[in-house]
């Protein structure tokens, strides 16, 4: 026993408000999943959209969808993005649930080929992407030529151009390591010897990096797969827990698909 903790009391008002929060929550959560049972019942006997909204709580909207989102829809519902680009026009989806916790029932009514804007709308634009593009392009030669004339003396080539050398701890695979653009690990990963030298671009220039030392995996200290095995066995854990309760809402509901 590390310590012992004062009982804690909480006022009569207080505890009231926060299982009246609860309740409020669970019952909500009972309709809502009510409603996902139903809609996708009607879906299944061909319901449209339109005739969802009628008979259950979802809501009917109509947006413009392209890949970089959906005026209404939480940025972070990319399962809806991902949906609307694999639906069959004219179809009703089946119930999507987003990251935000929000559930859509998707219909593609048309699809509108790509179009390239009049230069006159985005010349401004073209101008600022070329001229980045071109920095890029610069940034790379230097970048190869400083590879070629420094070796292994990169903070020499780095302050003349007026950067530095930063050395960050060791990362694992599925790590982050500062400084670098999302995928370079997995091309850093795939080196078969330290002193390998790598570059790779970056919205703002461009990154030499080199590859100090490579460590084995130390079998002896399990913490590492432990950690992840448990983190496994939860993930599965949760999603059998929602397989059963939903298998049980259903069950209760007397659901059976022929």
């Amino acid at each position: 026993i590390n310590a012992v903790l004062e009982a804690q009391e909480t006022p009569r008002n207080e505890a009231l408000t926060i299982l009246r929060e609860e309740l409020a929550l669970e019952a909500a959560q009972d309709m809502m999943l009510d409603d996902l049972i139903t809609a996708e019942e009607l879906v299944a006997g061909g319901a449209t959209v339109e005739e969802l909204a009628r008979e259950t709580a979802f809501e009917l909207a109509s947006a413009s969808v392209t890949t970089t989102g959906a005026l209404g829809v939480p940025a972070e519902d990319i399962e809806f993005i991902t949906a609307a680009f694999s639906a069959d026009q004219g179809l009703e989806t089946d119930p999507v649930e987003g990251a935000s916790g929000r559930i859509y029932v998707l219909r593609i009514d048309a699809i509108i080929p790509p179009q390239v804007p009049p230069l006159a709308e985005i010349e401004d634009e073209v101008l600022v992407d070329w001229r980045n593009a071109q920095a890029i392009t610069a940034a790379r030669a230097a970048a190869d030529a400083l590879l070629l004339s420094s070796g292994d003396a990169l903070a020499d080539g780095a302050a003349r151009f007026g950067g530095e050398v930063t050395t960050t701890p060791p990362v694992t695979r599925d790590g982050n390591a500062a400084g670098l653009p999302p995928g370079a690990l997995a091309e850093v990963f795939e080196a078969d010897e330290a002193g390998t030298l790598f570059t790779f671009n970056r919205d703002d220039g461009v990154v030499i990096a080199r590859l100090d030392a490579i460590e084995p995996f130390a079998a002896e200290d399990g913490s590492v797969l432990s950690d992840f095995i448990s983190q496994r066995q939860a993930e599965g854990l949760a999603t059998d827990l929602v397989a059963y309760f939903a298998t049980a809402r259903a069950n209760e509901r007397g659901l059976s698909v022929d």
